[in-house]
């Protein structure tokens, strides 16, 4: 089977003699699946891969995994959930975390712009500010997404 990796995880695990090992949890194309695999270490967001699975009961395990190609992650990010449909837990995740460190920052923001305040605070007031703060903040992120190549790292 062929497909493109939508996210992937490390998690630790230990075999039957207790030792302990590396688990790679996968999403390819939409699909769940797992894998004890070492060449998943080697894998990144948006690889092309080819794999072979193994179905044990309700699990989908990927015994045999090859990179064939790669996608740029920010041509991914943008692309995928539009693409496909099925893919559109992960676009919701990926844009839920981005909205929250957005807000972090712009609540620590505009918390810094009223320290000096001597009146008392208005909930409202500051609720639309941090708003205003979280939509630029999202609008200069997604200028800098478009323009930048991905670190080599995750090429």
């Amino acid at each position: 089977m062929k497909g493109t990796i939508d996210f992937i995880k490390t998690r630790e695990v230990k075999n039957k003699k207790g030792d302990s090992m590396k688990a790679y949890d996968l999403s390819i194309n939409g699909e769940k699946y797992s894998s004890l695999d070492r060449a998943c270490a080697d894998l990144t967001y948006g690889d092309t891969v080819e794999y072979e699975i193994t179905i044990n009961g309700q699990y989908k395990n990927i015994a045999k995994i090859k990179k064939i190609g790669q996608t740029k992650v920010t041509d991914a990010l943008e692309s995928d959930a539009e693409k496909k449909p099925d893919n559109k837990y992960w676009k919701d995740r990926n844009l839920e975390i981005r909205f929250q460190g957005l807000g972090k920052i712009a609540v620590d923001v505009v918390l810094k712009a009223h320290e000096k305040d001597k009146e008392p605070v208005d909930y409202v007031k500051m609720t639309q500010e941090i708003a205003v703060v979280i939509n630029e903040l999202d609008k200069a992120l997604g200028e800098y997404l478009k323009q930048k190549e991905p670190p080599e790292a995750m090429v």
